[in-house]
This record gives C-alpha cells, sequence and structure tokens, in this order.
C-alpha cells in the first residue's frame, strides 16, 4: 500500500466516520472488490444511509473537499485528489425495498440487505490499521441493487500455500467432477435445478476457485417439482460404468466412494449421497456432496436423515436431543433458490442460484473474511418421523 492510498483511506474513513448522521458502506463495484479480491482500487463508490443532500455538502465544506452533484443521490467528492463515488440511501431503513428480478418485482425486508446490525467493519488488509464497513448481508445487497454481480467478475489468483487441499491437479479432478455431476443432473431432467451449493458456491463466488481449508465440493438439488423416478435416474447415472478420457471406471461416480445414498424412511426418496470418480489419497480425487432439497412452510431444507442426527452438529440448537428422532434438517427461506443461472467456471458451464448472495448470507454471514466455519444453524427442524409432517418442529 503506497503513501498515497494511506492517505486517501485515512482521509475517506475520518470523512465519513465524522458525519453527525447517517452511516456509510462500501459500495457497487468497491463492495464486490473488496469482499471478493481483499482490497480497495480503481473507482470508489461509498453509499451512505439516512443522511441527506444536505449533509453531505455541510460535511465537505467542513472538510473543503469539493463537490460535484446535487441533482437526484448521486454525488462525487474529490478527496486528496480521488474521486469517490458517493449515493445516497434513504429508503434502506423503510420497511421494504423494490427489487426487480427478470420475471417480477418483489419486496426485500430491510433485514435481508442492511438488517437491524447495520454494517460491519473489516480491514482493507490484515496489517494495516484502516477498516471499511460494508452491509452486514452485503450478498443479499449486491443481490439487490446489482443483478448477477458475480458472473463475469475477476479475482486474483489464489496464493499457494502447503495446507491447502485444492492444488493445482486437485482442482483439475474436481472441475472434471463438476462436470460429469452436471451431465448426471441433465440426463434425469433437471440440470436447471442443480447446482453447487456451500462451501463450493462460496468458493466460486468469493475468490473464482476453491476455498483454503476446504476438502471436497457440494451440490445441491432444488427438489420440489423432481420426480423419484429422476432420482433414481440420477443415481444410476451416478453408478454406471463410465469412461472419463483414457480410463475406465467401474463404479462411475462412487469409485473413489463407499457411502449408500441417504433416503427417506417414509417413501425412500432422496436426502443425500456423496461420490467421486478418482480416489482421494492415491489419485488426488475429490469427493462431493449432493444434498437433495425439499420445501416445506416455503423454507428449503437439507438432510442426511438418520445419519446426521448428531447432537454434536447441532450443540445449542436441539436442546432435548432423543435419538428415536428420524432426522434433523437445517433450512433456508425456499425464493432464495427458485431461479438458477448458467456461468462459465474453469471452462465449463454450471448452474448457479440467482440469489448467491443471499445464499451465502443465510449460510455464511459474514462471509467476506475468510474462516473456517460450518454453514449457519440459524433455521432448523426435528423431524420424529417422516410421514407425519404436522409433527416436523421448527427450532
Amino acid at each position: 500500500m503506497t503513501e498515497k492510498t494511506e492517505r486517501l483511506f485515512n482521509s475517506m474513513i475520518v470523512f465519513f466516520d465524522r458525519f453527525v448522521k447517517g452511516t456509510w458502506f462500501l459500495d457497487k463495484k468497491t463492495l464486490q472488490e473488496f469482499i471478493c479480491n481483499r482490497r480497495v482500487c480503481g473507482e470508489i463508490h461509498i453509499g451512505l444511509v439516512g443522511a441527506e443532500a444536505k449533509d453531505l455538502k455541510t460535511q465537505c465544506e467542513r472538510f473543503n473537499y469539493s463537490i460535484d452533484g446535487g441533482k437526484g443521490d448521486k454525488f462525487k467528492v474529490v478527496i486528496w485528489g480521488n474521486i469517490v463515488h458517493v449515493k445516497l440511501y434513504p429508503e434502506m431503513f423503510t420497511d421494504y425495498i423494490k427489487c426487480k428480478g427478470d420475471r417480477h418485482t418483489y419486496l426485500l425486508k430491510k433485514e435481508e440487505t442492511m438488517s437491524n446490525k447495520g454494517t460491519w467493519r473489516y480491514n482493507v488488509q490484515i496489517d494495516k490499521p484502516y477498516s471499511f464497513p460494508v452491509p452486514y448481508k452485503m450478498g443479499s445487497f449486491l443481490d439487490t441493487i446489482q443483478p448477477g454481480w458475480f458472473l463475469d467478475f475477476k479475482h486474483k489468483e489464489p496464493e499457494e500455500t502447503n495446507d491447502r487441499f485444492f492444488v493445482p491437479k486437485r482442482v483439475k479432478n474436481a472441475i472434471e467432477l463438476m462436470g460429469l455431476l452436471h451431465e448426471c443432473a441433465e440426463e434425469a431432467g433437471f440440470r436447471e435445478s442443480f447446482f453447487p451449493g456451500f462451501g463450493t458456491l462460496l468458493g466460486i463466488v468469493r475468490e473464482g476457485g476453491f476455498i483454503s481449508g476446504d476438502t471436497d465440493m457440494d451440490h445441491c438439488i432444488m427438489g420440489p417439482h423432481i420426480t423419484k423416478d429422476q432420482e433414481d435416474v440420477f443415481l444410476y447415472e451416478l453408478g454406471r460404468s463410465r469412461k472419463v478420457g483414457n480410463k475406465v471406471y467401474p463404479s462411475g461416480l462412487w469409485t473413489g466412494r463407499e457411502r449408500a445414498p441417504q433416503r427417506r424412511k417414509d417413501n425412500g426418496r432422496l436426502l443425500w449421497t456423496s461420490c467421486g470418480h478418482k480416489k482421494i489419497s492415491a489419485e488426488k480425487g475429490v469427493k462431493s456432496c449432493v444434498w437433495k432439497f425439499f420445501e416445506h412452510y416455503n423454507i428449503a431444507w437439507h438432510s442426511k436423515g438418520g445419519k446426521w442426527v448428531n447432537p454434536r452438529k447441532f450443540t445449542g440448537e436441539i436442546l432435548n436431543f432423543d435419538p428415536s428422532i428420524q432426522a434433523v434438517a437445517k433450512g433456508m427461506p425456499a425464493r432464495f433458490l427458485s431461479e438458477f443461472t448458467t456461468m462459465k467456471f474453469k471452462g465449463i458451464n454450471i448452474n448457479v442460484p440467482k440469489l448467491a448472495g443471499h445464499c451465502l448470507d443465510a449460510w455464511y454471514p459474514g462471509w467476506a473474511r475468510p474462516k473456517k466455519d460450518k454453514s449457519a444453524k440459524d433455521i432448523v427442524m426435528i423431524i420424529p418421523k417422516w410421514k407425519n409432517p404436522k409433527g416436523w418442529k421448527q427450532v
């Protein structure tokens, strides 16, 4: 970081932190660059909530900064010779925000963008004192103001470390497996509902690759309209003998795994499986969990069934753990997974949720800061018996 940049950052923080009213945060491309590449560069965009144009002008006079604009809600403030684009967001603290999607206009509750917690602050660099605020639910905010913000973004190349599981050869095998899984979903007739999720989606959006510390992949099926026959075709495709390149895998995409698919006990529907065509230790293969989501009261749930009933995974969530229950499920609002889009990832076409930012906010609050963590357990359901939905209890 140059001395000029340090002066700019320090001046920005002092200028915006000393507003009498209002909350500021990184906005638009600047927010995305900060989330994904941990840097602030190029044109700087700032959002300002709860302040009016006259407040911004008064602050500029106080600091002797020039300001350009005055019509509407967009301004240019010159700080240390740099133009800082400022947009006023007076509507962000109202009850609802109108958000246009590809097919319809819907209302977003304010808690899904700024939240009552307002903003979080992150250091620009670990060894520097300068920190910038970002919206508490930054992914949802970007989904709202810039739909598809993650589709064509350029990421920095990740640093190679000795403890990284996804070394170049394993990345190659992972991409190969990802493409094969999408092919299996296409044969089953639900490719448009098949997508990378959890830490895999986090890596794709935040880093353009795989996150450090991750040791597998996750894929998901959003399945309220998928039939049992389609699930069986998908499982058949996973297991059939398959030739990949010059090598034949007799057990298909289960060659590197020995875990049977988990199903609901009442109707035999798929819940979870794990697959991988190459062995993890011998061939630098990668396994992928595949989660089938099901809807219940507008929540999309995922579970392993009985294999997932473990109190250690849900400490603090299941106060009266009963070993006789058949399943525990974690959920998120189903509308976050209502639409998907195609994107190019390392040379292959994959599906991702259009509201990928909403998904990451739900699974990994504060996901801008890299850390090792499991997906959130904010929405958990106990399922004593699959065949009695009325007895399912959300905790």
